[in-house]
């Protein structure tokens, strides 16, 4: 019966994750059950960027409810502060002990702020986007970091932060900055050393951020810089 049950909420958790990527206020039980389970903190922060990914949207779609999703992200951050922050002392909560992400426990505020790029590459000043991806690049190219596993987490988030520099050139017209990013791009693409499914993955985000539907360009979204990059990068290709 239990079993039942729980498939019923996660169908229906499902669901209402389809749907979120319409409203900007849309309500979220996964976030819900898990504060009234009282569970770590950092799940909660989970929760809250795993919303904000969705309500971001499709590849090729600027969102309406970008700055919503950027709330929640900046949520996340506070959340981990308030809880993780390096200046707590003893008041500092432990990690759970078994990593559940993309990136050690201990390292996932660098998830929260990649996210936060993320989102500012979709309405924010780009000049400004573009230094902080440049600037999360250099803290990912830090050598003495334990990034746990063999998949390498930070070449990963590397490769969004060099594809967020890549907008921003587009629609800051540099070709200097387009050329530089896309070898960062292209020299993560062919590291050797990368396990089979991380090059599947950056190969297939790859494709689909170069694919945009005909009508998505005749939407009419100021400043729509997604498709400025993609008029700019079938030019330069």
């Amino acid at each position: 019966f239990r079993e039942v049950e729980g498939m019923k909420v996660l169908s229906m958790i499902l669901n209402e994750w389809k749907g979120q990527t319409e409203f900007e206020d849309s309500y979220d039980t996964l976030r819900s059950e898990l504060e009234f389970r009282n569970v770590d903190p950092i799940y909660i922060c989970n929760a809250l960027i795993l919303q904000a990914r969705r309500l971001r949207g499709l590849t090729g779609i600027k969102p309406k409810n970008a700055k919503a999703a950027r709330k929640l992200v900046v949520e996340a951050g506070e959340i981990w502060n308030r809880n993780y922050g390096p200046n707590l002392g003893e008041g500092r909560l432990e990690f759970p002990e078994e990593d559940f992400c993309l990136v050690p426990n201990r390292l996932y505020k660098t998830v929260i702020d990649v996210q936060q790029i993320l989102c500012d590459a979709r309405f924010d000043d780009m000049s400004k986007v573009e230094k902080n991806a440049r600037d999360m690049i250099a803290e990912l190219s830090d050598e003495d970091v334990d990034w746990g596993g063999d998949h390498r987490p930070n070449l990963i988030l590397k490769w969004w932060m060099f594809q967020v520099m890549l907008r921003s050139s587009a629609v800051c017209m540099d070709l200097d900055i387009w050329k530089e990013a896309r070898k960062g791009m292209e020299d993560i693409e062919g590291d050797k050393k990368l396990p089979a499914p991380v090059h599947s993955y950056l190969s297939d985000i790859k494709g689909r951020s170069q694919w945009f539907s005909p009508s998505i360009s005749k939407q009419n979204v100021p400043y729509n810089d997604l498709m400025k990059m993609r008029v700019l990068l079938s030019d330069w290709n």
